[in-house]
């Protein structure tokens, strides 16, 4: 403010390089989460907005899809994160979804938010319909 840092400042500023993420007046390059910014939830990596990000990251609401730099609350189904994978839906992840999910391999029964690949035997969904699954995937 006029000329002087402020200190208290939380939010976006805009220089030559791009538009970062202000913390307490500073940018630390060390601030990588989702912030809400112009009607939208976007992706801030080493406190830049970062408008070409395509993975995950999280906020206080949890862990989402991050599509070119935004959440999209479109994708929904089998996406691989740290090391496993885990149930998507609308963009969030979700730790307690149990039922089917797919991915470019096929359908699989998801457990708890993830897949086990363990289960083996007949699985019902909500509308009554009956799966074969061997080894979490349906057959």
């Amino acid at each position: 403010k006029k000329g002087k840092t402020d200190l208290k400042y939380n939010g976006f500023a805009t220089n030559s390089n791009g538009t970062y993420y202000v913390n307490n007046g500073k940018i630390t390059f060390k601030y990588n989460e989702l912030v809400y910014y112009n009607k939208k939830w976007v992706a801030v990596v080493n406190s830049k907005l970062h408008n070409t990000y395509t993975g995950f990251l999280s906020n206080k609401n949890g862990t989402y899809y991050v599509e070119k730099g935004i959440v999209t609350f479109k994708r929904t189904g089998l996406m691989y994160y740290n090391n496993k994978w885990v149930a998507v839906i609308n963009s969030k992840i979700n730790n307690s979804y149990t039922g089917l999910l797919s991915n470019s391999n096929g359908t699989y029964l998801v457990e708890n938010g993830n897949i086990s690949f363990k289960y083996n035997g007949i699985y019902k969904d909500k509308t009554g319909k009956v799966y074969t699954i061997k080894n979490s995937k349906v057959i």
